[in-house]
């Protein structure tokens, strides 16, 4: 009877211990689950807050574009008004890379052939002209300085 006594002491002993072992794995499992989950929580709150910063980023980017078509259309009106107030005949400057590309702007009365040349220069083209501009006709003179057929805008 000791014998089995001390069988079943065992077992008792065995039990608990197997009863324990589980429970400290369940608290260390639980433990270890409720630290991912703080981590986890705490990686939420920092996408939350960066997409709370690119949010702000994008709203104020919306504010800083909404001004800014103001400020063109406003400057388009500007550009409208001075239309009708522009002179007619006007110098113009042609600066071209004969079948590639060619770049002419309307330039004060006060420039000569030697500015337009510069301009050409200035933007790597390899001819210029002059020429001027008058309600619907353009008149350019020869390459490289040729004065225009009508010259009525005086070069």
């Amino acid at each position: 009877m000791a014998n089995s006594e001390s069988r079943g002491g065992i077992a008792a002993t065995v039990v608990t211990t197997l009863i324990a072992a589980v429970a400290s794995l369940g608290v260390a499992w639980i433990t270890s689950n409720n630290q991912a989950g703080k981590a986890t929580e705490k990686r939420l709150e920092e996408k939350t807050a960066t997409v709370q910063e690119i949010k702000d980023s994008l709203r104020h980017a919306d504010e800083e574009t909404q001004a800014i078509k103001g400020r063109l259309t406003s400057f388009g009106q500007e550009i409208s008004d001075l239309r009708g107030e522009v002179e007619s005949p006007q110098k113009l400057c042609s600066a071209y890379t004969p079948d590639h590309w060619r770049d002419s702007i309307i330039v004060p009365a006060s420039w000569t052939p030697d500015q337009c040349r510069a301009f050409q220069k200035a933007v790597d083209a390899s001819i210029w002209q002059i020429g001027c501009v008058s309600g619907t006709h353009v008149s350019f003179g020869p390459d490289n300085g040729g004065m225009p057929d009508n010259n009525n805008c005086k070069w």
